[in-house]
């Protein structure tokens, strides 16, 4: 294969969280074969949008491709000294993050103008839509969607979305890669129950903590069963207290900050299965970083959660919203030796590692064709 020079936008070291750790990880994995640059931030979101303490990483160190921090939210004019930088790289692909409605503008611009420049754009969509977005957020998306020439996605619902939106433009579905980039457990956090139970990330409201909060009141026994919440609340802390208080749960524990690497690879050392009981879903790097630790998962059945896993071998299926079958999944796990599943786990993640996203992105970018 030629090799050839393939350029990210979108969020990277060392701002935090799954989008940026994507990058990092693709970027890596695209250098073995091709040249990588990524393109990031300045600045990426004023204070009123983003509730957390703070938008950059913590406890890591940095990854080695070449990042560029060029765009600033507050001076819409680095769009177009990005533009001119990238130009003068010539690169093959531009590879643009879509995620957020609050960057969806940004990025549509950017596609735009290298489409009309005559290189290929393709939006690596994480979200085709915005978590609880309504119709107007839905209709805008739909708008500036168009400007690139292809896509990549992690599930089967949003190549479906996107093939009904645009069916003459090229669809790459994979799923996300293992995030192994986590260092391994320094430490054994005590077990404090028969099942250890973990609820892990950016906590929001589709997320589903409540779900799983109520399927915590319906099981009998509490004192065979743990759940630790680990992950900022996007929100006031005493809501998230409350949550827990009013329903007189004192089998769970609120871990309400962004914790480091070193930190989470010691929460899910403890754990034995990793909740996720969102109400709607795209992908979940949560999920692989689950898998990256040899978690099973109960997920629910939405989106691309359900493209992830492997009935009794990787984890089980419930439905959105239903506490009650819920509750009865994690009764019957009650003993379970995490294990037994090892196996088909690592199994996964080989079939699923980024030189693999990297090879499979770097094989359908090929094929585009510019009008």
């Amino acid at each position: 294969m030629d090799k050839r020079k393939i350029i990210i936008i979108g969020p990277a070291y060392p701002y935090r969280g799954g989008i940026a750790q994507y990058n990092d990880r693709l970027a890596e994995a695209l250098k073995q074969t091709h040249e990588a640059i990524i393109f990031s931030f300045k600045r990426m979101y004023p204070s009123w949008l983003y509730p957390g303490a703070s938008d950059k990483e913590v406890g890591m160190a940095g990854q080695q491709t070449a990042t560029r921090g060029v765009i600033d939210v507050y001076n819409p004019f680095t769009l177009l000294s990005t533009i001119r930088q990238i130009k003068h790289e010539k690169p093959d692909t531009i590879l643009i993050t879509w995620w957020t409605l609050f960057w969806q503008p940004a990025m549509a611009f950017l596609a735009w103008r290298f489409s009309r420049s005559g290189i290929k754009t393709v939006f690596i969509c994480h979200n085709v839509f915005d978590h609880d977005g309504n119709g107007l957020k839905q209709a805008v998306g739909k708008k500036l969607l168009s400007t690139a020439d292809g896509y990549i996605v992690h599930s089967s619902t949003e190549k479906d979305t996107l093939k009904a939106l645009y069916p003459s433009k090229p669809v790459l579905q994979r799923l996300l890669p293992i995030y192994s980039q986590f260092p391994p457990p320094s430490e054994a956090l005590p077990r404090r129950a028969q099942l250890e139970l973990i609820f892990f990330g950016f906590i929001r409201p589709y997320k589903g903590l409540d779900v799983l909060l109520d399927a915590m009141t319906l099981l009998p026994d509490s004192t065979n069963v743990y759940l630790s919440v680990v992950g900022e609340y996007w929100g006031e802390a005493q809501e998230l207290e409350d949550m827990v208080a009013q329903r007189k749960l004192d089998n769970v524990e609120l871990v309400n900050r962004y914790v480091s690497m070193e930190e989470a690879a010691n929460y899910f050392e403890r754990a034995d299965i990793c909740v996720l009981p969102y109400i709607s879903a795209t992908g979940s790097a949560v999920l692989s970083l689950a898998y990256n630790f040899n978690v099973p998962v109960i997920a629910s059945r939405a989106g691309g959660l359900k493209d992830a896993v492997t009935e009794g071998k990787t984890g089980w299926l419930v439905t959105p919203s239903d506490t009650k079958e819920l509750a009865r999944i994690i009764i019957d796990r009650i003993g379970l030796d995490k294990k037994t599943m090892q196996n088909d786990i690592e199994t996964f993640c080989k079939n699923n590692d980024w030189l693999g996203m990297a090879a499979a992105i770097a094989d359908f970018t090929a094929t585009i064709k510019k009008a």
